[in-house]
């Protein structure tokens, strides 16, 4: 009646409906139809105006930013593993069901993170969450995708144009101007401006021009979540501004850096990985996901044996570089790569070993492989090099967040160095060294090159001269090496800061170091002949129990820490038969000594004294039955490999001895003493 009426009087067409809460019946769609009325539940009318399960059913089909395989680049479908997300400033910390509650409310939350922390991730879990809800609209935007546009709207009608749904963008702007649309928003720092400026002010006003559409979507928008890596801008202050949530009620969350340990245990169980992680693995959750994705690949990386260490650095590195490539599609893999490494190189110079990471130093790494100067377009790269952080606030220097990526990254450069030595760095001077990863990535390349002579002599001449830490970086590289004997051909080291060196590697001689630092010097228990460590400060020294047991090649020295249990010393002085020593003393040098495998000469050094029965060979043995070494062909013969998944087994039987009860003690004790 209502229809008629208004059609005869005023000329006007309606449209009638009836709207149910549960889907109609067919016969109720019949009996509609057959009145010219149309019927639907409350999912299907809304849907009449903006179609949500459409755009959401095709919308999951689609990469989520950054959360992608990492070696296919595909979507990544693998289980997620629920994380918290923290506000600092409140001492909270919120899951991703948090974050949807506080959407629904009306709250703009912004989530930052360093490179590979989950942020897109976490982006992907809240649009599956609030796809179990019909009771709102929502949108997820990959920011990178839709370039520097000027407004909201044409951020929003780029987005369906791409997944080609063109019809819907249009409903998709009315709600959003109309404030009923939430939208998720990854990577603010991908947006498409490519200009430049080396006036701190100049840069921080091209960042906010360019997140101008971000700023009209936040005004428009029933709520946001808005992602980006957090050293992007100078300051939270100038972050929270820029994307238009500083007025307003919000949330500025941040991404863990690390996995907890509760977190890699549900990892683990998920992902169904049996191995144990290594304990020099940072508990990243990219690196962690790079270990999902070479699953397949584990027994040629070798995770759970010593050399791992390097072979994994290798994979790491490339997919790393690889998934940046992807994100700037303007830059290879191989550049990236290059110019961390160069970075680097920078690096040495740092006062403060990681930082600061300063304009210049950037744009020197860049020109270093490129030839020039970045131009506008090349600079994007350089404020999101992966592995890079905010200093503090209001700085716009930068600094490495991961000392284990800077290591690797200088390690891989100087390995690139001692090849091809395209440049002499003898008259430099660096001041930050290598670590236990940096040292076994150069000596897995020093025994791939098998020159040692060549790697001594450069160390000579940069000793002669300015560079300490790259001579005494070589040194210690070339203990990781395959090489048995290093003569340093009386080269003198001075005044080189040096993290790690261990004697026992291999048979170290002829090198004097005066007035250095050690950080942690492993000594050896063969007959040192020709080295001298003299005048320096040692703050911590394994093998000796205490000041007593210093011995005379090292003199003048200020050490802070001793071994007090454990080393190879205290093995030879417990009350153990002959054979029970030799145990020992092969599972120390093999599992708590670090290193990439034991060369036989080097392992069986000093037992000698010890062995009269011969018994050592028939220990290896028991020991390579029982699966807690293997064996591998070295330069100079045999190379003995822990197997590290049996290092609390080896932790066990050295801490109780006769009292560990295990069948491999019992078997080793019924040889001949």
């Amino acid at each position: 009646m209502t229809r008629n009426q208004l059609f005869t009087q005023d000329h006007i067409m309606c449209e009638c409906w009836i709207v149910l809460n549960l889907e109609p019946t067919p016969s109720m769609r019949d009996a509609a139809e057959e009145n010219g009325i149309k019927i639907s539940s409350i999912d299907g009318f809304i849907s009449e105006f903006f179609d949500q399960r459409q755009y959401s059913n095709i919308r999951q089909t689609e990469k989520f930013g950054s959360a992608v395989d990492i070696i296919s680049g595909d979507p990544d479908k693998k289980p997620f593993i629920p994380v918290a997300y923290d506000d600092t400033v409140r001492s909270k910390s919120y899951e991703v069901a948090d974050i949807c509650d506080y959407l629904a409310q009306g709250f703009n939350v912004v989530l930052t993170g360093t490179f590979g922390s989950g942020k897109s991730r976490c982006c992907k879990e809240v649009f599956e969450t609030l796809s179990e809800r019909s009771d709102i609209n929502f949108l997820s935007v990959d920011l990178r995708d839709v370039g520097a546009l000027a407004s909201a709207n044409q951020i929003v009608r780029a987005h369906f144009e791409s997944m080609g749904l063109d019809g819907q963008a249009e409903s998709a702007i009315r709600l959003l101007n109309s404030g009923k649309l939430i939208l998720l928003l990854d990577g603010f720092d991908e947006m498409g401006g490519t200009q430049w400026s080396d006036d701190p002010q100049k840069l921080r006003d091209i960042r906010r021009r360019t997140l101008k559409p971000v700023r009209e979507i936040v005004e428009k928008a029933h709520s946001t979540i808005i992602t980006g890596r957090e050293h992007y801008f100078n300051s939270d202050d100038e972050l929270l501004e820029a994307v238009g949530v500083s007025s307003k009620k919000f949330l500025h969350l941040e991404c863990r850096e690390e996995f907890s340990t509760e977190e890699i245990s549900n990892f683990l169980k998920t992902f169904k990985i049996k191995i144990d992680m290594p304990e020099w693995l940072p508990k990243r959750p990219l690196l962690y996901q790079i270990l999902v994705e070479l699953q397949g690949d584990i027994s040629e990386i070798r995770l759970d044996q010593a050399s791992g260490q390097a072979e994994l650095w290798s994979y790491i590195s490339t997919l790393i570089c690889r998934r940046e490539a992807r994100i700037n599609a303007n830059f290879e893999e191989d550049t990236i790569f290059a110019i961390l490494k160069r970075l680097g190189r920078e690096s040495r110079h740092f006062s403060k070993d990681v930082e600061p990471v300063t304009l210049e130093s950037l744009k020197s790494a860049y020109k270093a492989v490129r030839g020039y100067e970045p131009a506008e377009e090349d600079a994007v790269l350089l404020q999101k090099l992966p592995g890079l952080g905010r200093i503090s606030y209001d700085s716009r220097d930068r600094r490495f967040v991961d000392k284990y990526l800077v290591d690797g990254f200088r390690s891989s450069d100087l390995a690139d160095y001692i090849s091809f030595q395209d440049e002499d760095l003898s008259d430099t001077r660096w001041i930050n060294s290598l670590d236990t990863l940096g040292l076994s990535v150069v000596g897995k390349a020093l025994s791939e090159q098998m020159n040692d002579k060549s790697a001594i002599g450069l160390a000579k001449r940069a000793a002669d001269r300015e560079n300490s830490v790259l001579a005494a970086d070589i040194l210690s590289g070339l203990g990781f090496s395959d090489a048995n004997e290093i003569d340093g051909s009386n080269i003198q080291i001075s005044g080189a800061e040096i993290l790690f060196f261990d004697m026992t590697l291999a048979h170290y001689k002829n090198i004097t170091f005066d007035s250095c630092i050690f950080h942690k010097l492993q000594i050896s228990d063969y007959e040192v002949v020709g080295v001298e460590i003299r005048n320096s400060i040692i703050t911590e020294i394994l093998g000796v129990p205490n000041e007593a047991g210093v011995p005379p090649w090292i003199a003048n020295c200020e050490i802070t820490s001793f071994d007090d249990a454990g080393n190879v010393a205290s093995i030879k002085n417990l009350k153990l038969s002959a054979p029970q020593r030799i145990l020992c003393v092969v599972l120390h040098k093999t599992f708590f000594q670090p290193g990439r495998g034991r060369q036989e000469e080097a392992l069986l050094r000093g037992l000698g004294q010890v062995d009269r029965h011969k018994n050592t060979k028939e220990i290896l043995k028991i020991l390579q039955k029982a699966g807690i070494l293997s064996v591998d062909k070295g330069r100079h013969g045999n190379l003995y490999i822990p197997n590290i998944t049996q290092k609390p087994l080896a932790a066990k039987i050295l801490s109780l001895q006769s009292q560990c009860n295990e069948p491999i003690w019992h078997e080793v004790s019924s040889l001949p003493s």
